[in-house]
């Protein structure tokens, strides 16, 4: 039982460390312009928020080697917990990017906004706004969950394709 709660533990350090860790140490090392500390306190936030809904694929019923000895139902509301924080934070990500311009002379902030969200001819931003609806559907078929006509198990399996293609459409964008 021992070794069995030290493999957990070492686990779950393994996984904090890959999830906040590597993508801080890849953000420190990569030679992106340093800016100001709140447009570099934004990139650090939303590039977390991503890393963290990375790791919430581990937090499910997939991983159940390390969740082993955990009751499914607190991991459940840690997942569920985290999910909506680090959802929320990429749910206002369109904001957040023009956020510093309210602080900067030239362009109002919400005239970015409106001109980056009405961009239609920019590739990214077609699929950002492609993302932003699928993390928004995501978002709200978990927190309506109960009023779907899914059971528990048709939803959950819903839910983790969804998040599945979020993620590799996501990660896959150029």
């Amino acid at each position: 039982m021992i070794m069995n709660e030290q493999t957990r533990h070492s686990g779950i350090v393994q996984l904090v460390i890959l999830f906040i860790g590597v993508p801080m140490l890849l953000y420190a090392t990569s030679g992106v312009p340093r800016r100001t500390l709140l447009r570099e306190a934004i990139s650090i936030l939303t590039i977390l928020a991503f890393c963290q809904m990375l790791g919430q694929f581990f937090l499910t019923r997939i991983n159940r080697t390390m969740l082993s000895g955990y009751r499914m139902n607190s991991i459940k509301r840690i997942h569920t917990f985290l999910d909506y924080v680090f959802l929320s934070v990429l749910l206002v990500h369109p904001f957040l990017i023009v956020v510093p311009r309210y602080f900067e002379a030239g362009i109002d902030s919400m005239e970015a906004f409106v001109t980056i969200i009405t961009a239609f001819n920019s590739p990214r931003v077609v699929l950002g706004i492609s993302f932003w609806l699928l993390m928004f559907l995501l978002g709200m078929t978990s927190l309506f969950r109960k009023k779907l006509p899914l059971t528990y198990r048709k939803w959950r399996i819903f839910h983790g394709v969804l998040a599945l293609l979020f993620i590799i459409l996501a990660i896959n964008q150029k």
